[in-house]
């Protein structure tokens, strides 16, 4: 039996050369959003590139079969560029209006939602073209509401605790307007100490604050820039009125239709009340008459209001088609926009830059409104412990004003 020898061959281990994303747009003279775009294109199989998956971030094959294909990319974006492509850098000037966690909020909402949330349309600019919107008097929801409130002021006062003053917590104020017989009602009766508004928007309160005391000048005014829909605001109510009072609390103007979750808002208002306080909500009905009429007229000072803010990121709002519908699904209005063109839209959220891709046709809304049924909103307000005291809806039975207080 012959000896044998068994040789064990070692093959050299042979590193491929790769590229960064920035190296390749570097290269290639595109944007660092354009070479983004082709990975997610390659990764989703529509393009030929050769992605080197090996380390954290992907990188670009550095070989003979992707010079071909960038080349062709990079030509055919140049082309692409000049037809239906609009590559866009948010502006700094974008980001000094919002706080971190709103830069978030907007970016996930356009992301996965197709939405820019209406809230955010209330600062900046936003405010004055909503100001002017309101006192066009062009809202039927405006009109009615208005009509509501000033045939319940009776009723309120009732409701409140005998001898005690109120501290009137108006919840999105809009600008004043709408509670400004009611604080003359208070007055005359001696039954109001102060007047504190709350909006996610300061321009909003400016504005409110400034028409209040131009018109009740004795009055004590005070603001608070609160987001209702994500932040409890029980402190800001218990802090802002006096030993002895209640709080009044309005959220009206049928704010409380536009929330995806209107459990999760009361309840937020329900941290912050106590058995003497009362709240003030309004609120849509769901009929056939509300389904086929919108309640948002168009006009151009609504345009604007809801349109600064798509434009303040790059898209052109004015080219864009506008799309006003009912959606059965979700048993609500909305009104936004399709977009005109392919965008490419460079984010910077939580300390990187993300590429936000936006196509052709693809509609972006900025206000959605859900019509309630009653029994509906009964079962949120018991569930976020509260309860109905009274309920009144307008002639039309389009819409309705709850007074509610504290489950005990």
């Amino acid at each position: 039996m012959s000896n044998s020898t068994v040789f064990k061959i070692t093959l050299p281990f042979i590193h491929m050369q790769s590229f960064t994303q920035a190296q390749v747009a570097k290269k290639y003279n595109v944007s660092r959003a354009t070479v983004n775009r082709w990975v997610d294109q390659a990764i989703a199989g529509k393009y030929n590139l050769q992605l080197d998956h090996s380390g954290k971030a992907i990188r670009i094959l550095d070989n003979s079969h992707n010079e071909v294909e960038l080349s062709m990319l990079s030509e055919a974006g140049i082309k692409y560029k000049t037809g239906s492509l609009k590559q866009v850098e948010v502006s700094k000037e974008f980001y000094e209006l919002f706080s971190p966690e709103e830069i978030t909020e907007i970016y996930t909402d356009l992301v996965y939602q197709n939405k820019i949330n209406l809230k955010y349309a209330y600062k900046n600019i936003g405010a004055i073209h909503w100001d002017n919107f309101y006192k066009g008097g062009s809202s039927r929801i405006q009109k009615s509401v208005d009509r509501m409130l000033e045939l319940s002021i009776d009723d309120i006062v009732y409701y409140l605790p005998e001898r005690a003053k109120v501290n009137l917590a108006d919840i999105g104020p809009g600008n004043g307007y709408p509670v400004k017989q009611l604080i003359k009602k208070l007055l005359t009766n001696d039954l109001i100490s102060k007047y504190t508004c709350l909006d996610i928007s300061k321009d909003i309160n400016e504005i409110t604050i400034k028409n209040i005391s131009k018109w009740y000048p004795k009055l004590r005014v005070k603001s608070y820039e609160k987001d209702l829909e994500y932040g409890k605001i029980g402190n800001t109510l218990l802090e802002s009125r006096n030993h002895s009072d209640s709080n009044l609390i309005l959220h009206i103007g049928n704010t409380i239709s536009n929330y995806d979750d209107i459990t999760q808002v009361l309840k937020h208002l329900h941290f912050g009340m106590t058995p003497e306080d009362l709240l003030v909500l309004t609120f849509t009905l769901d009929t056939p008459q509300n389904r086929a009429i919108l309640n948002y007229v168009k006009n151009n000072e609504s345009d604007s209001h809801q349109g600064w803010l798509p434009k303040a990121m790059g898209i052109d709002i004015e080219k864009c088609e506008p799309v006003i519908e009912f959606n059965s699904e979700f048993n609500c209005k909305t009104k936004g926009f399709k977009l005109d063109k392919d965008y490419e839209l460079i984010y910077n959220v939580a300390g990187k830059e993300e590429l936000i891709q936006l196509n052709q046709g693809q509609i972006i809304n900025t206000w959605k409104h859900y019509l309630i049924d009653i029994e509906k909103i009964i079962n949120e307000i018991r569930s976020s412990r509260l309860e109905l005291v009274e309920l009144k809806t307008d002639q039309e039975g389009a819409n309705a004003l709850a007074i509610c207080r504290v489950k005990v």
